[in-house]
């Protein structure tokens, strides 16, 4: 595994400090500024892409009214999405099928009615 470098570090600090937040509400944080640059954000955004495909970091998406893009790292986002399960019920994970996936494999479905990932998909597949 390759070194964390220093905004990768910044993004997963912040990101366990809160449940969620967006690419620009990052930048601003990591470089602790009211508008970051346009260089600045560009460097959130990339290591952003990495901790994903490293499975460090899930995009949550455009759950929340109002805020852009959200992130979390996967304990939190397993709890937002279980909240949200509950409170809408599974088909909410129709949102995004990578969301969908991702919580069905995290071993979270008790809360979902016991309903494994070929439940979900059929139901998905559904609406």
């Amino acid at each position: 595994m390759t070194k964390k470098r220093p905004v990768e570090q910044g993004i997963l600090k912040a990101l366990r400090q809160v449940e969620h937040m967006s690419a620009p509400n990052l930048a601003r944080t990591i470089y602790d500024v009211d508008e970051p640059t346009a260089a600045q954000r560009s460097a959130v955004r990339r290591a952003l892409a990495v901790l994903q495909r490293n499975g460090q970091v899930v995009k949550l998406g455009n759950l929340f009214h109002g805020e852009r893009c959200s992130y979390a790292v996967p304990e939190t986002a397993l709890v937002v999405l279980r909240r949200l399960v509950e409170g809408l019920g599974p088909e909410v994970l129709a949102i995004d099928k990578r969301l969908a996936r991702f919580f069905a494999e995290r071993g979270s479905l008790a809360v979902a009615g016991g309903l494994g990932w070929l439940d979900i998909a059929a139901r998905l597949a559904c609406l």
